[in-house]
């Protein structure tokens, strides 16, 4: 059993996430945590749908003015297929970099909390 886990230490006011969440006006979320009528699991995919559909909107928002191109405007130069490839090339391996960062991110909570 890990020791010092974010649900776990919610029970101690004034204490860590607790604290902080209190301070962004968080209250409600750590309430409904506490009384169980609230889950981890449940908050996160609320708030991942919710920020999809917010990138959602807002890649069709910015389509739709890409689309309508003004008269003094110029159109961008069209890539090369050697800049297509190392624009690809490059983006491959930036998002596998950015995702196994992002998949670490909880294992090194144990190691922030125990410094404290």
């Amino acid at each position: 059993k890990r020791s010092g886990c974010w649900p776990e230490s919610l029970s101690a006011p004034g204490s860590g996430p607790h604290m902080m969440l209190q301070l962004r006006g968080g209250q409600g979320i750590i309430e409904g945590l506490q009384a169980g009528s609230l889950s981890v699991s449940t908050l996160f995919n609320s708030t991942f749908v919710i920020l999809a559909a917010m990138c959602l909107a807002l890649q069709v928002l910015a389509r739709s003015r890409k689309q309508v191109v003004g008269a003094g405007e110029e159109q961008p130069a069209a890539l090369t297929p050697k800049e297509r490839s190392l624009r690809n090339r490059f983006l491959a391996v930036f998002w596998a970099y950015k995702m196994a960062d992002w998949l670490q991110g909880p294992y090194f909570y144990d190691v922030y909390a125990s410094k404290v």
